[in-house]
């Protein structure tokens, strides 16, 4: 979360913003654990289902093919990887025939796509916390304005300044 927002800044916060702030703390959390990725084996299993079932893109070395899919999906968790894997395998993928091994890049995009949505929420949570602070940043001035408005020196100030 701290990526977000600053921790001790959230601490900052009154109390009123306080549970919104964990509320966001718990969810970039969850949405972390979920798009956490994973490690070569996950992977190594959606390649060898795909080759299992589709056939082989022609003059490519199953070895270095292995190699570039771990690359391009290095960053990947391993549910997206899955999901991608019986995207293409169900003919889902549109401008994928269906036939053969789709391109690491081909696969690793499809894979991006299915994660985009938690991408995009934790985006609008990290603008929406630091909105939060922006808030109650101007929250506090408000208040301290209003109480220097109560101050009757203050008052006699702003009252011989109009006198003038």
């Amino acid at each position: 979360m701290s990526d977000v927002v600053p921790s001790d800044r959230f601490s900052m916060l009154p109390e009123r913003y306080q549970r919104r702030a964990r509320e966001i703390a718990t969810r970039v959390g969850e949405i972390d654990a979920l798009i956490r990725p994973a490690g070569k084996e996950a992977v190594r299993d959606a390649v060898i289902r795909l080759r299992c079932q589709l056939r082989p893109q022609t003059d490519t070395a199953a070895k270095d093919m292995a190699s570039e899919f771990v690359t391009a999906c290095a960053d990947l968790p391993e549910w997206s990887i899955s999901e991608a894997a019986n995207d293409f395998l169900a003919g889902r993928v549109e401008n994928h025939t269906g036939q053969f091994m789709p391109t690491c890049a081909e696969f690793a995009k499809r894979a991006r796509e299915i994660i985009r949505p938690f991408l995009v929420e934790r985006a609008s949570l990290r603008t929406e916390a630091e909105k939060l602070v922006e808030r109650a940043a101007d929250d506090a001035r408000r208040h301290r304005i209003e109480m220097e408005r109560q101050d009757p020196a203050v008052r006699a100030r702003v009252a011989k300044l109009h006198m003038d």
